[in-house]
């Protein structure tokens, strides 16, 4: 399937049209990805898997339109931590307030690595990512760097209300995904606290990251306390760089 026809399916199955490209969710169909002019997913997973290697787990939904797939990456020596990656979020361009439009995916990255593997599993970050990666088509929303998205009942006592859409700070060779000559954008997720969010609404992300530790923790999504110190090196994203004390941890000038 194009991927006109395949928005074309989605259409006719849930009755709804699609926003300039941007359909709604549709829980039917099955692991469909477009294929002409390119294999999506395939592209998608050689420019990941050459930063970060073979995932040693990947979940398949039985079924659902845009097929979301995620990507588990293990920790290695170089890199500390574990990675989970969607795929397929970006077969649909989000459509944005100001009218435009990107593509995107998401990317969690924990110091953990022994979450339960079942998506229906409340304490797992594969259920959390599984709910943002649909949240754009189910909401009808375009998501970009600085996003908030709320998080159902269900999760509050594992994970708290919100989860923060940056830009990869951990993992800036990822910044941007080929996809048929286009940019897509891999948005990093973390969770805050109510006192994050209160900041970030009142003061802006600048503001939020500067009342946080400047450490690796810092950017994992399960840390469960940023405390205050001075991050000294904001950039505004798209991050090409890591910020300061990342920089050292890994070596990168």
């Amino acid at each position: 399937m194009t991927e006109a026809e395949l928005l074309s399916h989605i259409e006719d199955g849930t009755g709804v049209p699609a926003k300039r490209g941007h359909p709604t969710y549709y829980d039917a169909g099955g692991p469909i990805h477009p294929t002409v002019p390119v294999d999506y997913d395939e592209e998608r997973l050689t420019a990941v898997g050459s930063v970060l290697g073979e995932p040693d787990f990947t979940y398949h939904p039985a079924l659902g339109l845009p097929h979301i797939d995620l990507h588990r990456y293990p920790a290695t020596v170089d890199r500390p931590f574990t990675c989970y990656v969607t795929s397929g979020m970006s077969d649909f361009p989000t459509i944005l307030r100001d009218g435009s439009s990107i593509r995107v995916e998401l990317v969690a990255c924990t110091a953990r690595g022994d979450y339960d593997h079942d998506i229906n599993s409340p304490g797992s970050i594969s259920m959390v990512m599984r709910y943002a990666s649909l949240y754009p088509f189910l909401q009808q929303t375009g998501i970009n760097y600085y996003h908030v998205i709320e998080l159902p009942q269900e999760y509050h006592p594992y994970w708290g209300k919100r989860v923060l859409l940056i830009p990869p700070f951990l993992l800036n060779d990822l910044a941007f995904l080929p996809l048929k000559g286009q940019k897509v954008h891999l948005l990093g997720m973390i969770r805050i606290s109510d006192n994050d969010f209160s900041v970030l609404t009142a003061r802006g992300p600048e503001a939020l990251f500067e009342s946080w530790r400047e450490t690796l923790e810092t950017w994992l999504f399960d840390t469960e306390n940023r405390a205050p110190f001075i991050l000294r090196s904001i950039q505004p994203p798209p991050v090409r760089k890591p910020l300061g004390l990342l920089g050292r941890l890994f070596g990168r000038k």
